[in-house]
């Protein structure tokens, strides 16, 4: 009787655990309130595609909110042309010119 028993929770803990091993990841037991025609849409779907409900759910979650944004990468040759560099950054003026250039003087001491 002692080996039944241990052999059934033994069982009953590598269920319980199952996804967890499979993916390597802790899950957790939520509850939504859904609308019902909009749940029995979505076992329609999973059963088609042949997943667990569950599985669809969390499926379209993932891609709603994924774990890390996939930004796009961008590329810079390793050399720059001068001019082309001219036209990407703009041009950040010197201290004499700052001091000389009257648009930048009106707009500092308009405040004042």
């Amino acid at each position: 009787m002692y080996n039944i028993l241990h052999i059934l929770l033994y069982f009953n803990n590598f269920a319980k655990n199952r996804t967890t091993m499979q993916t390597g990841t802790r899950k957790i037991q939520t509850a939504f309130r859904l609308n019902e025609e909009l749940v029995g849409r979505l076992k329609l779907l999973a059963r088609r595609e042949n997943k667990s409900l569950n599985r669809l759910v969390e499926e379209q979650l993932e891609r709603l909110a994924p774990a890390e944004p996939q930004w796009p990468k961008i590329i810079f040759p390793v050399e720059i042309r001068p001019e082309i560099k001219a036209l990407m950054l703009p041009h950040a003026p010197t201290k004499e010119e700052m001091e000389h250039d009257e648009r930048l003087n009106f707009i500092l001491n308009r405040g004042l």
